[in-house]
């Protein structure tokens, strides 16, 4: 995946670390939040089986809930797809809901909005329960729940987190 073009949707100035790669450290839930937890920003960049890229930036941090989940307010979240099935420009999609920005959610890796907008679920790579119902929470140009990965249910190849360098 190719981050330079990742992170000119964010803050230019920042750099990133990688700090979790679905492929290498596993897609479980729980590995992603022992890994990702608790760093004030990050940026999730999501590559399907179909070729499609997607991801989305959160300023506010995960964390393992033990419950039922728990919603976490923003207005400087977004999500993004590169690569697209519809042959669009890369695109960014703002929040449109701040209260719904990002869910934490113990069996559930990076979910961004109430609809959700962008949801990776445990063992995302063996299971199509991985979605999207963009514009929820998220809205822009050509924004509908097949814009980030070409369907509204999808399994996913990796997946990975940054995090701003000499962070946490």
């Amino acid at each position: 995946m190719n981050a330079a073009t990742i992170f000119r949707f964010g803050d230019t100035h920042q750099e990133w670390q990688l700090i979790y790669k679905a492929t290498k450290d596993g897609f479980s839930s729980q590995t992603f939040h022992e890994k990702c937890d608790d760093f004030p920003k990050t940026f999730t960049v999501v590559e399907g089986y179909n070729g499609c890229i997607c991801g989305g930036y959160s300023d506010v941090p995960w964390k393992y809930d033990n419950g039922s989940g728990k919603y976490s307010q923003s207005s400087s979240c977004f999500l993004f797809n590169l690569v697209n099935s519809k042959d669009l420009a890369p695109t960014r999609f703002d929040i449109i809901r701040p209260k719904y920005a990002t869910l934490s959610h113990t069996s559930l890796g990076p979910t961004f909005g109430a609809g959700p907008d962008l949801s990776i679920a445990h063992d995302c790579n063996v299971n199509t329960d991985s979605g999207s119902r963009l514009s929820h929470s998220y809205g822009g140009e050509h924004g509908s729940p097949t814009s980030l990965m070409g369907a509204a249910e999808f399994k996913i190849a990796d997946y990975e987190v940054f995090a701003p360098k000499e962070c946490k």
